[in-house]
């Protein structure tokens, strides 16, 4: 085994060769169909980086883990985008698009993004996805994780000024995800009062962070179509009293 591959194989994916990651994924695949495409897509590229030692590194796609907590009756079991051996890392993705045409020359194709609205609920998933990925290093599944949110939906992201709002907070306050958001665990994260249920079906539940994250949205590609500005977040999730 030559220097070169020695070198990579102690360097263990991290944030930053994650973004590394996504910048070259970006020149080559800058928008995707859905989130699946963009799941095995970043799969793939990160399979290739480690190309050398391939039989070193198994990447698994909705893997299943099993737990039971010692309060709970029925065992729980929930699925991980991306799990990454020997490292135990975690990937979890949102791909959150707003209306949008792309043709993609190098393979010949069409791209027609829908416009999925509903900005209060992906809020809600966005978080939910790190507060999963939390528990599953509390209970030894990884040993960390990372949150990766990309989006061209400009609400998303851009920030309100907060006096804009003192009178008339929306009801999914808690759970944005605008840049430069900072969480100062423990945050409980609640829909605001007097919500109608039917509108966060499935995710009424309160979400409680326990690590320390700060928003910051990267650019990831631009077009000057409408709705042409793509830009990612990337949260790292370790275990408590690590990192930041």
């Amino acid at each position: 085994m030559n220097f070169r591959m020695v070198n990579k194989m102690n360097s263990e994916l991290d944030g930053e060769k994650l973004k590394e990651i996504l910048g070259e994924l970006s020149i080559k695949r800058p928008v995707f169909e859905s989130e699946d495409d963009f799941k095995f897509s970043l799969a793939w590229k990160i399979k290739e980086e480690y190309e050398e030692y391939k039989s070193k590194i198994d990447i698994r796609l909705e893997k299943k883990l099993y737990w039971k907590n010692e309060d709970e009756e029925k065992e729980k079991n929930q699925r991980i985008d991306i799990f990454i051996e020997p490292w135990k890392i975690g990937i979890e993705l949102k791909y959150y698009t707003a209306g949008f045409e792309y043709f993609d020359t190098k393979n010949n194709e069409k791209i027609i993004l829908a416009n999925q609205g509903a900005e209060n609920l992906k809020y809600y998933d966005a978080w939910k996805d790190v507060e999963r990925l939390e528990e599953f290093v509390r209970e030894g599944f990884i040993k960390k994780g990372y949150s990766i949110w990309l989006t061209n939906m400009k609400s998303l992201y851009k920030k309100e000024e907060d006096h804009k709002m003192k009178k008339n907070k929306p009801k999914y306050y808690d759970f944005r995800i605008w840049d430069g958001r900072e969480i100062k665990p423990p945050e409980k994260m609640e829909w605001g009062k007097n919500l109608k249920e039917s509108t966060i079906k499935g995710r009424k539940e309160p979400i409680t962070i326990t690590g320390r994250y700060k928003v910051k949205w990267e650019n990831y590609y631009e077009s000057t179509n409408k709705n042409g500005k793509f830009k990612y977040s990337l949260l790292e999730v370790l275990p408590l009293g690590e990192g930041k």
